[in-house]
C-alpha cells in the first residue's frame, strides 16, 4: 500500500525526481486540467469519483511523466 508522506518524502529527497516534478508545471495536458472549470469545481467539492471519471484525468494517469513518478513513490 502506498504511504503518501514516504513516497513524497522519497520523491521530494531525489534531485531527479524533483525535476521531473517542476516540469509537470509546464506540462500542457496539466495545464490544461488546471484551466478546466469542471474538474476544478470537483476538486473544490471533493468529487474523487466524478475526477477519475473524467476524460482529461484518466489521460493524464496514462502520461508517462505522471507514470514515472507514481513508480518512485512506490
Amino acid at each position: 500500500q502506498w504511504n503518501g508522506r514516504i513516497g513524497k518524502k522519497k520523491v521530494m529527497s531525489d534531485p531527479k525526481s524533483v525535476e521531473k516534478v517542476m516540469s509537470l508545471a509546464s506540462d500542457p495536458a496539466l495545464q490544461a486540467i488546471l484551466e478546466d472549470a469542471e474538474i476544478m469545481s470537483m476538486v473544490e467539492q471533493g468529487d474523487f469519483n466524478g475526477l477519475m471519471k473524467h476524460p482529461k484525468i484518466q489521460a493524464l494517469s496514462e502520461n508517462p511523466k505522471i507514470q514515472d513518478l507514481s513508480k518512485e513513490m512506490d
